[in-house]
């Protein structure tokens, strides 16, 4: 996937998509999301093959693992811009531990694609100064 970007449509500033799971440790969600580098150039990662979302920028994603994903939304980037909306839907959720989030992406097309993490939602985000972010 080395030198292609989102899947057309995806990207989207001002958005963030959340996808949301279950995984044993911190180190099973990096290990899903982390792109391989080698002397040919990128791989893609686990994720992004389960979720058809092509190459984005891993600068501009976050994850979390917590016993209380809920709270844990308004603790990332701009989190409090969009806890509330994201926080209700993720309440139908028991038993999710692990969110991944990426910025400027709008990846509602894609779904209702199985993986070890499901697209929660997207959501509109302020990154303005003093809307939350860093």
């Amino acid at each position: 996937m080395a030198g292609t970007e989102f899947r057309t449509g995806l990207e989207a500033p001002g958005t963030v998509s959340i996808w949301a799971g279950r995984v044993r440790d911190e180190d099973e969600l990096l290990d899903h999301v982390s792109m391989g580098y080698g002397d040919e150039g990128g791989s893609a990662s686990r994720f992004q093959l389960d979720t058809g979302i092509g190459w984005y920028d891993e600068d501009f994603a976050e994850g979390s693992v917590s016993d209380d994903p809920v709270r844990t939304l308004a603790e990332h980037s701009y989190g409090p811009t969009f806890a509330g909306r994201a926080g209700l839907d993720l309440a139908d959720r028991p038993g999710v531990n692990a969110l991944y989030l990426v910025y400027g992406c709008d990846a509602a097309p894609l779904r209702d694609r199985p993986g070890l993490l499901t697209l929660l939602g997207t959501y509109p985000y302020d990154p303005a100064p003093g809307a939350g972010g860093e």
